[in-house]
């Protein structure tokens, strides 16, 4: 990448933020990383939001080494409607064997394009819950990683206010792997604190159970730090309950008005 192309990305974030802050109808931004709890929050409507970042995790198992390398995952919003966003979901990943540097896998997985839809708002005991829906196209991934049919996922976001400092979230749903007719039920539960305006930390259990391979349960922990209202930068780590792995990830989230939604107030 050479120095004119830093400067033309650069212009155009610097664009679009100087347009997001002159902005002051809308949240400040909340993404669905680093931790795997995703948001109940949807992007506003005529947003768009970009989630980008680099992850790598290492195991080890049956005495081999392996690292995989996520770099870019990407998560794409556009804000619909009042009550809905379209998600596109890009990553490349490349497996590793720490024993000999052998690249077994490298290339795209699987484009996901899907929605979030906001059921209802936090109120006493109900939780600030939206439904979550993606749906794999496996003829978009390299050969390496295409599964045999298209697949689906889903999950139920909720989350509650706790505090002025604390949250507690949590997700429940199923996904499907598009090689064998078996789901895996997946959980998350996080509880988050904001450690003033720009701080934002975070511990997480999360995991996925099926009958078709072994359960997998982990822990992990973070922090997002604010720029500004609609950039963030987040970093993120954790490790397995069962088998010996850990991970480690880094990302920046930010959002840009795309269209300016009719007012129907002023008619």
């Amino acid at each position: 990448m050479d120095h004119r192309t830093v400067v033309r990305i650069l212009a155009f974030l610097y664009a679009g933020l100087g347009t997001t802050l002159l902005s002051a109808q809308v949240d400040p931004l909340e993404a669905d990383r680093p931790d795997q709890t995703e948001t109940p929050s949807i992007v506003p409507m005529g947003w768009f939001q970009l989630e980008g970042g680099w992850a790598r995790e290492d195991a080890s198992l049956e005495g081999s080494g392996v690292r995989v390398v996520s770099l870019p995952a990407i998560l794409a919003k556009l804000g619909l409607c009042r009550i809905a966003e379209l998600r596109i979901v890009m990553e490349r990943a490349e497996e590793r064997l720490l024993e000999n540097d052998a690249l077994p896998a490298s290339g795209l997985l699987p484009l996901e394009v899907g929605t979030k839809v906001a059921l209802c708002d936090e109120k006493g005991f109900r939780p600030h819950t939206s439904l979550l829906a993606h749906l794999g196209l496996p003829w978009l991934a390299d050969y390496v990683f295409r599964p045999d049919e298209p697949y689906g996922t889903f999950r139920f976001s909720m989350q509650h206010g706790l505090s002025d400092v604390f949250s507690l979230g949590y997700n429940l749903g199923a996904e499907w792997d598009g090689d064998t007719p078996t789901a895996a039920g997946v959980y998350t539960l996080t509880v988050g604190a904001a450690a003033g305006d720009r701080l934002g930390l975070f511990v997480e259990a999360y995991g996925s159970i099926s009958d078709a391979q072994v359960a997998d349960h982990r822990l992990d922990a973070g922090a997002t730090f604010r720029i500004v209202p609609d950039v963030l930068l987040d970093m993120s780590g954790g490790r397995s309950l069962g088998e010996e792995r850990w991970f480690i990830g880094a990302g920046l989230s930010f959002r840009l008005p795309v269209f300016v939604p009719r007012d129907v107030s002023t008619e």
